[in-house]
């Protein structure tokens, strides 16, 4: 049997005693006094979006997802140019119809648009500019989803939409 000096012995047991495992306590008395509790307002709902901005955050969502689309296959090589100019073209016409009253969704919607025209530019139908046009849209994906996941930390009813 080891045996320990009577300081050393104390200090064990305190500090066996302070991490429970000498107590044999499972921490509660079983009467659900100790149960978790549940945040204020957690169960509760968060506001939802205006209609205007519930609308223009999906709008920018989907045509920031068509403009890195049109984009990937020039950016990286399996195209020589940006082709699909229909698709371009009638995302920043849906875009252009919603009117965002956030100002970060305005801003976004500007932004997406002025993307969604430069990538659907003649410019992205020749092979010498197409490349460059591209890396620009997709840095501009970038840009665009992470300002959208910027407003929806800030409005949580914004991660209950699903663009479409």
């Amino acid at each position: 049997m080891l045996r320990l000096p009577r300081p050393l012995l104390a200090g064990v047991v305190g500090l066996l005693a302070l991490t429970g495992l000498v107590s044999g306590c499972g921490g509660g008395s079983g009467d659900g006094k100790d149960a978790p509790k549940t945040a204020p307002g957690a169960e509760i709902p968060p506001p939802r979006l205006q209609s205007a901005d519930r609308k223009a955050f999906a709008e920018i969502q989907t045509s920031s997802g068509v403009l890195r689309a049109a984009a990937v296959p020039v950016a990286y090589g399996s195209a020589t140019r940006i082709v699909v100019t229909d698709r371009l073209n009638s995302a920043a016409r849906a875009l252009a119809a919603v009117v965002p009253r956030n100002s970060l969704l305005r801003r976004l919607r500007r932004t997406t648009l002025k993307s969604l025209r430069a990538a659907g530019s003649s410019g992205a139908r020749e092979n010498s500019t197409a490349k460059q046009i591209a890396q620009s849209a997709i840095a501009e994906a970038d840009r665009i989803d992470a300002g959208l996941r910027r407003y929806a930390a800030s409005h949580p009813a914004a991660n209950e939409i699903a663009p479409g």
